[in-house]
């Protein structure tokens, strides 16, 4: 996994900062609602690292942007995009 470009998470207080996390997978409900299922890797103690997925619930209240800080819809997330995400529980 030496060569895999997905990124870790930093924790930040209750907030986890997920940097170039790949989307596994899209559901949009419709334009607000939805989920991504995104995978990253954690450092193992051995020197080696696991990849781990994640699930991302998004609603009308999540702010989703571009790279350039616009708004955008979670449909227009694709499977295969590299994304940046602040999560809480």
């Amino acid at each position: 996994m030496n060569n895999d470009p997905r990124g870790t998470v930093i924790t930040l207080g209750s907030l986890m900062l997920i940097e170039n996390a790949y989307v596994e997978e899209v559901n949009c409900f419709d334009f607000t609602e939805g989920y991504l299922v995104v995978s990253y890797i954690t450092p193992e103690n051995n020197n080696t690292s696991s990849m781990q997925m994640l699930q991302l619930n998004l609603n009308n209240r999540t702010a989703v942007l571009d790279a350039s800080g616009q708004s955008i819809c979670l449909c227009c997330i694709q499977k295969g995009a590299f994304v940046n995400a602040v999560v809480s529980s």
